[in-house]
């Protein structure tokens, strides 16, 4: 991927910023986290109506700013608490050997395999269906 990136992994020197305030740019958090060391990028994902949607992945040229950015973990900004943790790049999710909790082909199993889960609409308790409104049984 070229020489820029030789070296070290886009994972290594970005982190991932949450709860920020939907009204904040690009440039008002290049600012605040500029006292970390040097920003290379702030990707500010956007919503239909062009506004912010509360999230932004900050890179830094090294290594030794995502350990300042971190220490931001919890403090405010724009009147709001925010969150800042180590990016992980969709490769790198791609790439363990966890299960994770998806359910796969199978589903939802019931409790014993081959029997469908009963619901209201195959009952086969009673077929006259439910009472009508304000009928008293008889």
């Amino acid at each position: 991927k070229g020489e820029k990136g030789a070296g070290k992994s886009k994972s290594e020197t970005k982190v991932y910023v949450s709860a920020l305030p939907f009204s904040v740019d690009e440039e008002a958090i290049k600012k605040v986290f500029e006292e970390c060391g040097e920003v290379e990028s702030v990707n500010m994902p956007r919503n239909e109506e062009g506004k912010g949607k509360g999230i932004a992945f900050i890179e830094f040229k090294d290594k030794n700013s995502i350990v300042a950015a971190l220490k931001k973990e919890g403090s405010k900004f724009g009147g709001r608490t925010i969150h800042v943790n180590m990016a992980v790049l969709r490769e790198d999710q791609n790439n363990t050997n966890d299960k994770g909790k998806g359910k796969g082909s199978q589903g939802k199993r019931s409790e014993e395999p081959g029997q469908a889960k009963q619901t209201f609409g195959d009952s086969s308790d009673d077929d006259e269906g439910p009472p009508a409104k304000g009928a008293k049984g008889s």
